[in-house]
């Protein structure tokens, strides 16, 4: 199955950054990642793919295989499930960081000292990722003009864009011109077409999708019955609770039932009702035969 993460599930990277992995420092000073459940990470890739092209290696447990790519003497192109862990990490933190700016609440900037630092020369990050220059009066002080001292809201979104940016160089973007819809053969005289933006890889993907997330300061939910990550008022209502209309429908199956579990045990109407987040009237419809 060829997966489109970008169209069919525009929050992919939100699952991907929420991917269990570990990070220590041991020796100080050198960090490692590890998988801390391998076996969600070898479901992700089977479903959207490795993250790219892999490197050539002898096939083990603790590596994505890239498929289609079985060489001579056994060797395969894989990806290091390590590979993964830091990957998942960065995403993951730069997605923080990405949260803690767009909430304005009074524990903002408690959160944000945490990774930005001034001190007499400028500003630099210092959060989990490790120190990183942001601004300086040496090598850029017209950045550094444009942030008011002792400020970190300015400063952290300039090493969030900043940082992306690093990652979507890493990844080259195919310009496609295709028909609307391709399933279509070309009618005589059609003009429609799109301009299509396509990664090269997964992780291209991913880095793509969290940009565009951040450019159009998009929000995103979690459906209550599957759980998977979905973009409210995209291909649903605003306040939609559900990614799909058949999840929609599941949920409320699945509440049916389980007041008529309780009914039948003698649970109270009212109890019913407050143990499934109900009221009494819509309670009375679900037990009603």
């Amino acid at each position: 199955m060829i997966a489109h993460p970008l169209y069919e599930q525009t929050a992919l990277f939100l699952k991907f950054a929420r991917l269990p992995v570990t990070t220590t420092e041991k020796p100080p000073g050198f960090i490692t990642h590890t998988a801390s459940d391998e076996k969600a990470i070898i479901s992700f890739a089977n479903a959207f793919g490795p993250l790219g092209r892999g490197i050539l290696t002898m096939r083990g447990k603790t590596q994505v295989e890239v498929p289609g790519t079985m060489q001579g003497l056994g060797l395969i192109k894989a990806e290091p499930l390590s590979r993964w862990a830091a990957e998942v990490f960065r995403m993951r933190v730069l997605l923080e960081l990405w949260n803690t700016l767009r909430d304005d609440g009074p524990g903002r900037d408690e959160a944000l000292a945490k990774a930005i630092r001034w001190n007499a020369d400028g500003v630099q990050y210092v959060g989990p990722l490790g120190p990183q220059l942001i601004a300086d009066r040496r090598m850029n002080p017209e950045t550094l003009a444009a942030f008011k001292p002792g400020h970190l809201i300015a400063p952290a979104w300039r090493f969030l864009h900043t940082a992306i940016n690093t990652e979507l160089k890493k990844h080259a973007l195919r310009a496609v011109l295709a028909g609307q819809d391709e399933a279509r053969p070309y009618l005589a005289g059609q003009d429609e077409a799109r301009l299509y933006l396509v990664p090269e890889s997964l992780l291209g993907a991913l880095w793509y999708q969290f940009a565009a997330a951040v450019a159009h300061n998009k929000h995103f939910r979690q459906c209550e019955q599957c759980g998977r990550w979905f973009e409210p008022g995209r291909d649903t209502r605003g306040d939609a609770k559900f990614c799909k209309p058949p999840c929609r429908m599941k949920f409320y199956r699945n509440k049916k039932q389980q007041a008529r579990d309780l009914r039948a045990k003698g649970t109270p109407l009212k109890e019913i009702a407050k143990q499934l987040n109900s009221d009494i009237q819509t309670v009375k419809g679900w037990v009603k035969k």
